[in-house]
Order: structure tokens, then sequence, then C-alpha cells
């Protein structure tokens, strides 16, 4: 909370807004910082304070991420809160009275599931295991109507991981699956889920995209046929399933 520290800020920022100048929203970030100490937290909530209200002279909404505000008292962080649009993130479960303080408050908030998110040693992420977190915030949604939802993708969660398997190509079955909850609510059926897709996208309707989805990253060697044959099957989009046989051989060495 210093000024040199909101001047490297503000200039990073400077460079964003003029490679972007018609953005209607920007995302601070603001998250995972562990402050308890009253006096930290206050360093920390002026800082993001003086980051909103510059955002806000350059005509942008901002989003910034919950988690911090989280565990301290309403009354202390209600007017920054009422500033900005608060993104309540959970990648894993989904506790809905994260949301309802929000809503009780007419505070317009956004959520963010996790796509994708891999923290392994391996080249692909696990794209069947985050069905269930997209299920849940599908329940959410449905219940507490967010104005906005962010898919996020994680990766390469540390500098030191040798490969980062973060991409649209890897995600594709799970950027289509929240996409059909936002529009259409919960899916029920997951296996129609993956029949209509494959016959959609990829133009190959019995294609075992299911089969491959629930074994790659988890068991590189039973996934590898069933990619072979969505290869084999694809009528368009045939690079995707290409990457994924070659992310699946890396996840084979690492196994």
């Amino acid at each position: 909370d210093t000024e040199e520290t909101f001047g490297v800020w503000k200039t990073m920022t400077d460079e964003l807004l003029d490679v972007f100048p018609d953005g209607e929203y920007f995302h601070i970030g603001a998250d995972e910082a562990a402050i308890r100490d009253p006096s930290h937290f206050a360093a920390y909530y002026r800082h993001a304070t003086r980051c909103v209200e510059y955002l806000r002279t350059r005509d942008r909404k901002v989003l910034l991420w919950d988690d911090v505000f989280r565990h301290h008292p309403w009354e202390e962080t209600e007017t920054l809160l009422r500033s900005v649009i608060p993104v309540v993130w959970q990648y894993r479960e989904v506790n809905e009275e994260l949301v309802a303080p929000f809503v009780r408050a007419g505070i317009e908030f956004w959520g963010a599931s996790a796509v994708q998110n891999c923290y392994n040693f391996r080249g692909l992420p696990k794209i069947a295991g985050q069905f269930d977190n997209l299920d849940r915030w599908a329940e959410v949604n449905e219940k507490y109507h967010p104005a906005g939802h962010i898919g996020t993708l994680w990766g390469k969660v540390q500098c030191q991981y040798p490969i980062s398997p973060t991409g649209l190509p890897q995600s594709i079955a799970g950027i289509a699956y929240l996409a059909k909850t936002l529009n259409e609510g919960k899916i029920q059926d997951r296996s129609r889920f993956f029949r209509e897709l494959a016959a959609d996208f990829f133009g190959a309707p019995d294609a075992p995209l299911e089969e491959a989805a629930a074994n790659i990253n988890y068991e590189p060697d039973k996934a590898a046929p069933f990619l072979s044959e969505l290869r084999s099957k694809t009528a368009r989009h045939g690079e995707i399933p290409e990457i994924w046989e070659i992310f699946n051989e890396v996840d084979r060495i690492f196994a």
C-alpha cells in the first residue's frame, strides 16, 4: 500500500486499457492473500479501493475475486464490495452460503467454475472430473441467478511445472458442458451430452467421446484406443483429438 506499488499497478493497467480500449470490464484479481491481521487487511483494502476508483474513472466495471473478503466482517468490506462485481470462485465443492450474502445485500455478483483443473505433471486436464463442479454451479445459478459466470482454465499452477496443458483444444468438452448449463440449466443426462457433442462438433455421432474423456489423465492406457477411434471417425475439428492423442502419450510417459 505505497505510492510506488500503486504507480507500478497503474502503469501496467494503462497498458492493458490501451490495448483493449473498448473493454467494458476489468478484473483486478486481488485473490488468495491470506490476510487475517486487521492492519494488513486495512492496507490491502486501501490499495484495492484505489485500484477500483481509478478504473471507474476510466469507465470500467471492476471485477475482483471474493475469497479474501470471506474472512472479514461484512461491515468492514461492504463499501468496497458494493463498488465492484465480486466473483465467487469455487473450483471443487460449491458452497452456496458464499453466494448468499451478495444476494441478501442486492449486490451484483458473478460465479466462477473450473472448466479445467490440472494439478499434476500431466499433459491433459481431468476433463470428465470437472463436470461435477459445473453441475453444482448450474444448481446455484438456477437458484440465485448471478449476473455473469467465468469458466476458468487452470493448468500450469506453479512456474516450475514442466508442462502447461491449459488451452482451448484440451478443454473443449468442458467448455461445451459449461455453455450448455448456462443456457439450459443442469445437464440431466451426461451420456446424451457426449453423444450430441460428438455428433454436432466432431461430426462423429458414434465416436466414444465419453469413454475417452472418462479415462483422460487418469488412465492414459485406457484412453488411447478410444482417442484413436475418435480421431478416425472425426469429420470436423480433427486437430482436437489429434492434440488429445499427443498429450495422452505425454501422460503415459509420466504414468
